[in-house]
């Protein structure tokens, strides 16, 4: 195990190349050890002390690594804590009487810039959306390069897809399930949306805008890093991207409308934001059954158009064909939604 995974790394590292691994590789020899039991050896002394070298650069790296890490902390984190502590925040506290120029914006504007200061100002904004935006590309990655160094036929292949656009939609879409509750948190305030000077269709939908923007990078960088390491072309992995996108905005759209159709504002507005929503529950199981149908979907479709010579051409337009009828009508049903709990008829 210690060859194989110190041979695999050298080359992964850098440290050494091809042909450099492969003459040490050919003067490994099977003998007897002092116990007369079969042993795998070296020929030459040097080719031995070649691949120690190898296990002290890693171990070197390690060390070095921890000594860093030690030097931050001791340096520069150290001193920071200690001048936290003995700071009297409370007695030097500066104030600044300085007033600010009001700016008047649009109204649609202003609906968007006071959704995002809410949201940016909630630690919980982060903790639920921008994490996972963050981890999800970098799970991916880390996924695709073991896939990588697996030889694989035609079938792992395509099961490598599957569990690479599982691993894109599950987290993406159960982080999502946090807008079922976002007209409700609101209380008995959530009604005042009905006199305000705008579009209902807006003031609602300002609520998760910077969800929609945000999965963004996160879908784009996550579908290019799969691109990279698959033999699929661009063009398919830009039909497939554009499905992921649609696919989670469907969802967005499901757990709004979850909210909408089965209110718990009077609920949020007696106990608080601690209560079990069911909303949020269903929404996290339709986030289940959406990113297992979707990455079966993938398999399926990506699978057919190989055995037709389509290189995955047509499966990827076939996928992102199906993600746009879903986003399609539960847009549809999201404005019907909308007309029926806040339109007077």
């Amino acid at each position: 195990d210690r060859l194989e995974y110190t041979l695999g790394n050298a080359y992964n590292y850098g440290f050494k190349s091809k042909e450099e691994l492969k003459s040490i590789y050919d003067d490994l020899v099977v003998s007897k050890n002092e116990l007369g039991e079969d042993e795998i050896s070296f020929r030459n002394i040097d080719k031995a002390k070649e691949f120690t070298s190898i296990s002290l650069l890693k171990v070197s790296i390690l060390f070095a690594s921890v000594g860093l890490l030690f030097g931050i902390v001791l340096l520069i984190i150290k001193p920071i804590y200690f001048y936290m502590m003995t700071k009297s925040f409370e007695f030097e506290k500066k104030l600044f009487d300085k007033s600010k120029k009001n700016h008047v914006y649009p109204r649609w504007i202003s609906f968007i810039i006071k959704e995002l200061k809410l949201k940016l100002r909630n630690v919980k904004f982060y903790t639920t959306y921008v994490v996972p935006y963050i981890v999800i590309p970098t799970l991916i990655l880390l996924l695709n390069k073991m896939f990588f160094a697996m030889s694989t036929n035609m079938r792992g292949t395509y099961l490598s897809f599957f569990f690479n656009f599982l691993l894109i939609t599950l987290p993406l879409l159960a982080s999502n399930s946090k807008i079922a509750t976002e007209f409700s948190e609101e209380g008995r305030a959530a009604y005042i949306k009905k006199t305000k000077p705008i579009s209902v269709y807006w003031a609602l939908s300002c609520k998760f805008i910077l969800n929609v923007l945000l999965v963004l990078p996160s879908i784009i960088t996550s579908c290019c890093i799969v691109g990279i390491f698959s033999d699929l072309t661009w063009l398919h992995m830009v039909f497939i991207t554009i499905g992921i996108i649609l696919l989670d905005y469907a969802h967005i759209l499901i757990s709004a409308r979850l909210d909408l159709s089965n209110p718990q504002n009077e609920q949020y507005a007696t106990l608080g934001s601690t209560i079990n929503n069911p909303n949020e529950n269903k929404s996290t199981v339709f986030a289940f059954i959406m990113s297992f149908v979707f990455a079966f979907i993938c398999l399926f479709f990506l699978n057919e158009s190989n055995k037709w010579g389509g290189g995955g051409g047509r499966g990827s337009l076939q996928i992102c064909f199906i993600c746009l009828i879903i986003f399609a009508c539960n847009l549809y049903m999201y404005i019907v939604n909308i007309k029926a709990y806040y339109y007077e008829k």
